[in-house]
């Protein structure tokens, strides 16, 4: 599973014309043209899609792409447990 792909795949769903790159890994989603409003939309469509749920106080700690990225990832990690 890709999750860049999975966040390429919802943010041209909802017409934002960023695609994200491992060359944007330490950028911030704001920088990339994504405001929060979309950040948190594209949150919810892969807690859906992957059906887990990212604690608010980790996505407080997101500073960049690569971050978004680790929190997905380590929600997916604990839901396999």
């Amino acid at each position: 599973m890709n999750i860049l792909n999975d966040l390429n795949e919802i943010l041209k769903k909802n017409n934002i014309k960023t695609k994200l790159t491992n060359k944007d890994m330490n950028s911030n989603l704001k920088d990339l043209g994504i405001d929060s409003l979309s950040a948190m939309n594209m949150i919810i469509q892969i807690e859906e899609k992957h059906n887990i749920r990212i604690p608010d106080e980790k996505l407080l700690e997101m500073k960049n792409v690569k971050d978004l990225v680790s929190i997905i990832e380590e929600q997916l990690k604990s839901k396999k447990k």
